[in-house]
């Protein structure tokens, strides 16, 4: 949201947010002053102009979190903005007991010209307005300068389209609209000068600009470039480039709004396949900008397939300029593993992209090596579309691709080879999985900086795994774990990412049994659900590691006795939220007061405001888990794992974790152990690797071969407190905070954080044996 400043004030120090209550839309407080003053916050979880009254009146002074000074009011009324903020601190003066009430202003339905005012004590007027007809259309607000009113320009989901802030009131954006479009006009107040008069006026300008061929223009931060999508004859591409410091999106709405497809990589090129007819689609351009303060220019360009390949074998010679991809439609009749191949002039560094569907690529491949090669599944009806090109839109040169039938090594249980730079630098081998089983495949290379990717492609499946090196793996060390709805061959490409390579590799398979759960026992038993997420839908949110994470949590709890009927294992696209609610339930079901669960997640993690407003947020925020096909909220959770009747361990390895532990208290019984601060994000696999070596041993600080709560507990924060925020290195024990892995030092603003952990529960309650 923008953060709109009214008055230039000091800030004041808030009072503890656990001890202020909340005010949401539609409710009233009744509340007595203290020392003349009432405290209050007010929460709005949606944008939305928010009506604010105290009776019996009085002086008012709104706040952002911070403390800075949003607007006052002498007469108990204040209009709020939540296009600005979701939380509001509020304090009136008064000397006897207050009454506060507040409610949603909807945005009125006006016809341009409109003249209105944003009056003393109100942030801002919101308009819903909708164009007579489709084209490019100039808003103009013409305001009091005194007042210095801003103008913003909101579309479908409140995204901001558009905003206009001169010193003077006197505002204009320009958008493309679709008479179908209705869009939210905000304008705002920045001082508390003047009366605050206004007038808008909409005037069309021109048509609404359709993207005929390729369009070259310059992107701006404050507004989104739209283009009406001309009637398409088949599956087309459509293509952004650019260059710069800035990160530019691509978006396709249809008629009613909504995004179909997106594109958000961090690459300086975004790419979505768009279905052939012709239904009104409108493509749009967001600029996030970087630093450098420069507006970059973009190609954006939709095209057809510049060739179609029905037979099994090819070679094709392309022209790549201006970063603009050239399309392949691959139709090779009969199913199978077929080999993707594009060499580039002068081995200049390039991207190959295959897509299967409309939205973004199944596969980008995109090394350091010059050429670009994979192995892809294709079935007998099937058609994929290869789109290959360079990394930097401004090189321009031939491209050479390769299309042939696929000939891979099966695997049965493990496999060793070599690459160098002077022979073979990309594998391809099959591996089989079985139906109702969870296939993992291992990558594992030396030296440790041999960095070796991994992809795996099957029927309906595609994922890469590309890490790094970390202090814990080398830079080999990759993983995938399929859910095998039926029996079938998976194609696996081993690759080296970097153009010169020499070293060796093993790749390994294993089939692990999906069984259902056993019945509980009178005797203690301890259970787990075990979350590991690589292979989100969208190609930006892929990680490398986390489902390796969840099978080395199995292999360790095998070892600790736990059978594999106590363990619901959820990877990938399984990893719903409907199944770790089933796990949660059926768990619940089976266990006894005496019984212990594991629940351990790998994946992503976020932050959504506003929180619940409890004394356990006062950061006002909510700590998401991020499953396949949803979030689950800290709150939320808490609640599911609390039914539980025995002791709890909750393992959470994703960013933004640490908040977790503010959900709960001594009497839930249960050990949480994150990888970092609640408002902070880390590298993939921080926790893991530390929480398995302290649980194998490392963590028996006494040596009486047993791991209390406590031992564990502080073993993983002290380990944590060592992992060098820049790099992952974990720095030698002592007083130094120089880091040998990449020379940041480490204090001040750049100093580790402190992980946040939970011990709720006995801290001399036997966790782990060591064996």
């Amino acid at each position: 949201m923008n953060v709109l400043c009214l008055l230039c004030a000091l800030g004041v120090v808030l009072p503890n947010a656990g001890e202020v209550p909340v005010l949401e839309a539609g409710a009233s407080l009744a509340l007595a002053p203290v020392n003349g003053q009432v405290w209050f916050r007010v929460l709005e979880r949606d944008y939305a102009l928010l009506d604010l009254e105290v009776i019996p009146g009085g002086r008012l002074t709104a706040y952002y979190d911070n403390g800075d000074v949003v607007i006052t009011s002498l007469n108990g009324r204040l209009v709020l903005s939540a296009y600005s903020a979701y939380w509001f601190w509020v304090m009136a003066e008064s000397a006897a007991p207050v009454v506060v009430s507040l409610e949603n202003r909807l945005p009125e339905t006006v016809r341009l010209p409109y003249s209105g005012e944003v009056g003393a004590g109100v942030m801002a007027q919101a308009f819903r307005v909708a164009p007579e007809t489709s084209g490019r259309h100039q808003i103009r607000l013409t305001g009091d300068s005194a007042a210095d009113l801003d103008l913003e320009i909101y579309g479908a989901g409140n995204r901001l389209w558009a905003g206009s802030y001169s010193p003077d009131s006197n505002e204009k954006v320009i958008i493309d609209l679709l008479a179908t479009d209705t869009v939210t006009v905000l304008v705002s107040r920045y001082k508390k000068g003047g009366t605050g008069q206004f007038t808008l006026d909409i005037q069309r300008i021109g048509d609404f600009r359709v993207l005929e061929g390729s369009v070259r223009m310059q992107s701006r931060p404050d507004r989104i470039e739209r283009f009406l999508l001309p009637q398409r004859r088949r599956m087309s591409l459509l293509h952004l480039a650019f260059q710069g410091d800035d990160d530019l999106d691509l978006f396709v709405r249809g008629e009613d709004q909504m995004v179909l497809w997106s594109s958000t990589s961090y690459s300086p090129s975004e790419m979505i396949m768009i279905p052939g007819g012709n239904e009104t689609l409108v493509a749009e351009v967001v600029n996030y900008p970087g630093d450098d303060g420069e507006n970059p220019w973009f190609v954006l360009l939709l095209s057809e397939p510049d060739t179609v390949v029905t037979s099994p074998a090819g070679t094709l010679s392309m022209e790549i300029s201006g970063g603009i991809a050239p399309l392949i439609c691959y139709s090779p009749g009969s199913e199978g593993f077929y080999r993707v191949s594009s060499l580039f002039e002068k081995t200049h560094s390039g991207t190959l992209r295959l897509f299967r569907r409309p939205g973004e690529a199944s596969v980008l491949m995109a090394t350091q090596r010059g050429d670009e090669e994979f192995m892809a599944w294709i079935g007998e009806a099937d058609s994929v579309w290869i789109a290959p090109g360079f990394a930097r839109a401004d090189r321009e040169g031939e491209c050479v691709i390769s299309l042939e039938p696929g000939t891979p090594s099966p695997v049965q249980s493990e496999a060793r080879h070599s690459v160098h730079h002077t022979g073979e630098m990309t594998r391809y081998f099959t591996a089989g999985g079985d139906r109702g089983s969870i296939l993992v495949i291992r990558l594992s290379g030396e030296p440790n900086e041999l960095d070796m990717d991994m992809l795996v492609s099957g029927p309906g499946f595609d994922l890469q795994a590309q890490g790094g090196e970390s202090h814990t793996d080398s830079a080999s060390d990759e993983a995938v774990a399929v859910y095998c709805e039926a029996s079938a061959d998976y194609g696996i490409t081993v690759y080296s990412y970097d153009r010169v390579a020499q070293g060796s590799f093993s790749i390994s398979v294993e089939n692990i049994p999906v069984h259902p759960l056993a019945p509980g026992t009178p005797e203690p038993e301890t259970w787990a659900i075990l979350v590991g997420i690589s292979g989100y839908s969208d190609l930006v949110d892929i990680l490398s590691r986390c489902s390796m994470d969840a099978m080395d949590m199995r292999e360790f709890l095998l070892g600790q006795g736990v059978r594999q009927e106590q363990m619901v294992i959820l990877v990938d696209q399984t990893a719903t939220l409907e199944a770790f609610e089933n796990a949660i339930q059926s768990v619940i079901g089976r266990a006894g007061p005496e019984d212990r669960l594991v629940v351990f997640f790998s994946g992503h993690g976020s932050r959504q405001p506003p929180g619940s407003g409890g004394p356990e947020e006062p950061d006002t925020m909510n700590e998401v888990l991020c499953f396949y096909d949803g979030n689950i909220v800290d709150d939320h959770l808490a609640e599911s794992v609390r039914r539980f009747p025995g002791m709890t361990m909750l393992f959470l390895d994703a960013c933004h974790s640490g908040g977790f532990v503010h959900d709960f208290s001594r009497e839930d019984n249960i050990l949480i152990l994150t990888a970092a601060r609640e408002d902070l994000t880390v590298s993939e696999r921080i926790l893991t690797p530390i929480l398995l070596q302290g649980s194998r041993g490392e963590a028996d600080a006494n040596g009486d071969r047993r791991i209390t709560a406590r031992e564990l507990v502080d073993y993983v924060d002290r380990v944590l407190q060592r992992v060098c925020p820049f790099c992952d290195t974990i720095l030698d024990d002592g007083p130094s905070r120089l880091c040998q892995g990449c020379g940041e030092v480490l204090k001040g603003e750049n100093r580790i954080p402190r992980p946040q952990q939970g011990l709720y529960t006995n801290p001399d309650r036997v966790i782990w044996t060591v064996n």
